[in-house]
């Protein structure tokens, strides 16, 4: 590089007839026709050429090979930095003054986030939020909440980004002895191919997951009755095989609400797909399209409904579940994006008038530490697991009403989800639904509903 540079001056120097240009010497002497002060300036500009390049490789060497150490980067507490681009980088110590129930921020994913004013509205509680204020909650915050969850904060709600340099180097944690004993069921766990029963996935799924994943999935409501009972149910009814038909070529594709389906089944909306696997509803958007079945998309999905709706093949069939929310602005804004984007069928579940003891789930949950009572908020009266952490928003005070609340929001077919009796499924007839989900979900809610 040195090089160059210094043959593109040597070459844009004046030539010979400039009054600077250097003596034209014969090759391997000085001539006797030059006087002894020309050689003497000579020896003299050669002289200061030679420094001059010594000092500025000697200069540039300093700062190519010295190295940059990373302590040296740090800057001090409390420093704000504006960018070129005039965007200003928030130190750590400034975000963690702000650590009480009236003063709120957080960090997620390198980004810092006033959460004073959302605290009482999120699903999961105050508590969780405050006990990690003034703090980076990013590993928290993912596994359970989509990716643009925090679009729903108000512009001035996002500070902006915080300063790297000021953060502080992470903890190394040693694997508990639950994640040592998840990583070595995973390594011993057969292929989906071995699996030879239905059973035999959830009895691997019980090793595999963390006990809050399982103990939520698992979960009924208290002793769990309805649930064993949705189960048992099955095996009260029986096929009644016709014989003599030719057989020599079959198949279980079928239709159901305008959707084409390769068997009479379809994924069922459930929540937090994240907890089990870190694609989450993806996974089972892919699957589903790869099986040719229709998919059940949980308004309490771990993935964005962006995300979902992108990893879907093309035509592939999906259906979005809904639970009203106590603000209906926000339910209107999601119906419209939810036709927008192309799903099939909205799923109404309707059977969550009030929130259950899930017994699983709440013995499950994390821990929390309360928040100091000088900070004026209330502490919990009661444990959160992970259902009571993601359903805050939901409305219990439903009617049939709010059919036409959908529709008027809506061009897709609309199934109520969560009816138990006869007279029911009549009155969803004359208000002029599509299709009705007969489900005891109630097992969640109601621990005898019949």
């Amino acid at each position: 590089m040195f090089r160059r540079a210094l043959s593109q001056r040597i070459a844009a120097a004046p030539g010979p007839s400039s009054a600077r240009a250097f003596p034209q010497l014969p090759r391997g002497r000085f001539s006797s026709t030059v006087s002894a002060a020309s050689r003497a300036a000579y020896r003299q500009r050669s002289s200061a050429i030679t420094a001059g390049v010594a000092a500025t490789s000697i200069a540039l060497a300093y700062y190519i090979l010295t190295p940059i150490r990373a302590d040296e980067l740090v800057r001090a507490p409390g420093t704000t930095i504006e960018q070129p681009s005039g965007q200003k980088l928030i130190s750590f110590e400034e975000v963690q003054k702000h650590n009480k129930a009236d003063d709120c921020w957080v960090i997620i994913n390198g980004k810092i986030y006033d959460v004073t004013d959302f605290m009482e509205n999120h699903p999961g509680g105050p508590e969780i939020i405050l006990a990690n204020a003034g703090k980076d909650a990013s590993k928290i915050f993912g596994p359970i909440h989509y990716p643009d969850a925090l679009e729903m904060l108000d512009e001035d709600q996002h500070i902006g980004p915080v300063d790297p340099l000021t953060m502080p180097e992470p903890e190394e944690v040693e694997p508990t002895e639950e994640e040592l004993e998840m990583e070595e069921a995973r390594k011993a766990m057969p292929g989906a191919e071995n699996m030879l029963l239905v059973q035999d996935f959830e009895d691997w799924a019980e090793k595999v997951l963390s006990g809050t994943a399982w103990n939520y999935y698992k979960s009924a409501a208290d002793r769990e009755k309805t649930a064993d009972e949705n189960q048992d149910a099955f095996s009260r009814y029986y096929f009644r095989p016709r014989i003599l038909r030719d057989a020599t070529t079959g198949s279980m594709e079928t239709e159901f609400m305008g959707m084409k389906t390769s068997l009479p089944i379809f994924i069922s909306p459930a929540a937090m797909a994240k907890l089990g696997n870190p694609l989450g509803e993806i996974n089972l958007t892919k699957g589903a399209g790869a099986c040719g079945i229709v998919q059940g998309i949980s308004i309490n999905a771990s993935c964005s409904l962006d995300e979902i709706m992108q990893s879907r093949k093309e035509n592939q069939p999906v259906m979005f579940q809904i639970y009203l929310n106590k603000d209906r602005a926000a339910s209107i804004t999601l119906l419209e994006k939810v036709t927008r984007l192309g799903a099939d069928a909205i799923i109404f579940t309707v059977d969550t008038a009030w929130r259950s003891k899930r017994t699983r789930d709440v013995r499950a949950k994390a821990e929390v530490a309360p928040p100091p009572s000088s900070d004026g908020m209330k502490t919990s009266k009661s444990p959160l697991g992970v259902s009571a952490a993601i359903s805050g928003y939901q409305d219990t005070n439903l009617t049939w009403k709010d059919i036409e609340f959908i529709r008027s929001h809506t061009n897709l077919p609309i199934i109520v989800k969560g009816v138990q009796c006869v007279e029911d499924v009549a009155l969803c007839a004359e208000a002029g639904v599509q299709g009705v989900i007969l489900v005891r979900f109630t097992r969640l809610h109601v621990p005898a509903a019949d």
